[in-house]
Order: C-alpha cells, then sequence, then structure tokens
C-alpha cells in the first residue's frame, strides 16, 4: 500500500486526504477553515485529523495553494521585487521591482560569473521599504546551490 497525503490551502479552507495510490482510494480526508494570519496552523490541524495513518506508510505529500491565484484575482497583491541572476528573460515580468544581478549558471551548473553579495545587499537596501514580497530566481539554479544566499 503506496500513501499519499495531499494538502490544500485555499482562501476558506484547508483540504488534506490520505490516498491509496495502489488501489486508487481515498482512504481519509479532512477539511479546516484557513488561517491567513497563521497559515501554519490550518495545515497542522490538517496533518493532525489525518493521523491514523502510520506515517511511516505516506511515501509522499503534495502541498499546494490557490492563495496566490485567489490575491491576484481579487486584486489583493502586494508590491513585489524580483531580483534575477542569470539574465532576463523575455516578456513582462510579474513584478513592480525588478532587478537584474550579476551571477550566471550555464544549463549544467556551472558557474559563469560568481554573484556579487555587495550588489544584491545594495538593491535589497534600494527597495527594503516599498515592497511586500521579494522573489529570487536564478538560471539554471536547481542544478547549482552556490548562489543561493
Amino acid at each position: 500500500m503506496a500513501l499519499i497525503m495531499g494538502i490544500d490551502t485555499g482562501g476558506t479552507f484547508t483540504d488534506g486526504v490520505i490516498v491509496d495510490s495502489t488501489e486508487k482510494k481515498v482512504l481519509c480526508k479532512t477539511k479546516v477553515f484557513t488561517l491567513k494570519h497563521n497559515l501554519v496552523s490550518s495545515i497542522s490541524e490538517c496533518i493532525s485529523n489525518l493521523t491514523a495513518w502510520d506515517a511511516d506508510k505516506i511515501s509522499m505529500v503534495c502541498l499546494s495553494t490557490t492563495l496566490a491565484t485567489n490575491a491576484i484575482v481579487e486584486g489583493k497583491r502586494g508590491r513585489v521585487a524580483l531580483l534575477l541572476t542569470g539574465g532576463r528573460p523575455e516578456g513582462q515580468l510579474p513584478a513592480d521591482i525588478c532587478i537584474e544581478l550579476r551571477g550566471r549558471l550555464n544549463i549544467k551548473g556551472r558557474e559563469k560569473e560568481s554573484v556579487d553579495t555587495d550588489e544584491v545587499l545594495r538593491s535589497i537596501e534600494s527597495f527594503k521599504d516599498c515592497v511586500d514580497a521579494v522573489a529570487i530566481s536564478g538560471y539554471a539554479s536547481i542544478r547549482n546551490p552556490a548562489h543561493e544566499l
């Protein structure tokens, strides 16, 4: 029996489920209120409600959320700064402030240009009082964590 735990945090409810992936059958499910000011509490309560199952038999845990999508649709998103390494992709980026930093990896994760930590700190200083969130994205960073600060 291969069990999968799934948790989906939505705007109103956080849903949890235990699925037997071999039998393709839902074994247990729960629904709790989403506390937007304390998402960990909602997720923890969801997991607690599913504890009748032996944790050692759970082979995968899947987390998902619609909170970001909801915020965009409802026009409630905050101001976002995006820091990029490895080049800027074409097209419009969904950020209020977009800064391209030095630092580059090739597709195999080998460093082509090192990150300038002072440049990163100066960049953060320039917007720290006018954004609600920061996203940092690096080309090929999944292949090499050297540029993770």
